[in-house]
Formats: C-alpha cells, structure tokens, sequence
C-alpha cells in the first residue's frame, strides 16, 4: 500500500516554468485529478499579468505533458489563474481570475474536449461587482 510510511517518491518529471520568476505552484494555484495522473497549474504572472492555466497529463514514461493548450487571460492584468480547482477525471477546470480591479473578480470554467484536443468555456464568464474577491479561490 502505497499510503503507508512517511517516505514521499515524485511524480512524473519536473514541471518548470517558462521564466525564472513564475509563479508555477504558488498559493493556491496547483489541483490535482482524483487519481493523480492529472495536474492543473495556474501562472498568474505570466504574459505581463495576463495570466494562464496548463494541464498536464502523466504519460506512461512517468512524464508530464500538457493537455491541450494553455488557457489565458483576454488582457493585461487579468491576472487568470490565481487560483484553480480540478474536476475528479481532470477534464473540468474552474479558474479564479482576480482582474484588474484586483476586489472584484472573476470565475471561469472551462472543459477539455477529446474531440478537438482543445479546452473550451463553459457557459459565461461569472462576474461579482461587489468587490468581495470573488474568483480569488475557487473550487
């Protein structure tokens, strides 16, 4: 049994970021599939705050690859992927975007289709003018 003991043994390769300051698995931007073959990791600094989301799938050499494209914010300081929640089967993803307003935010959930290899929103953008945070953890 693979839960018993206190040794840990990594996963998959190392997943680094394009830059030397990303911001790969930092606050809550970093969820894991039910099963663990499936990882979502928000970059929300990357393309000048614009900000994206990759999925990566473990391969049968042990190996990280991305699934699909990456997801990412439309402008400058969207600042997508501040937080990221994974569905069970990892094909689902809910993304916290906290704007350029940095209290207000927003949510969006996209679905990965086996179809055309691509991820793709799910219904509208989720909007709070309330500047309550909303988006800022989502799950």
């Amino acid at each position: 049994d693979d839960s018993i003991g206190s040794d840990w043994t990594q996963v998959g390769s190392d997943i680094l970021g394009e830059y030397d300051n990303a911001f790969l698995g930092s606050a809550s931007t970093v969820d894991l599939s039910e099963d663990g073959s499936t990882l979502a990791i928000g970059d929300f600094r990357r393309k000048d705050w614009t900000g994206c989301v990759s999925v990566y799938m473990l391969d049968y050499k042990n190996t990280w690859k991305v699934l699909g494209g990456e997801v990412c914010g439309e402008s400058k300081v969207d600042v997508m992927g501040f937080s990221v929640s994974l569905s069970s089967n990892g094909r689902t993803i809910a993304v916290g975007i906290m704007g350029d307003d940095w209290l207000a935010g927003r949510a969006a959930v996209f679905r990965y289709s086996d179809n055309d290899g691509e991820w793709f929103q799910v219904g509208d953008l989720l909007v709070d003018e309330g500047r309550c945070r909303f988006g800022w953890p989502v799950s």
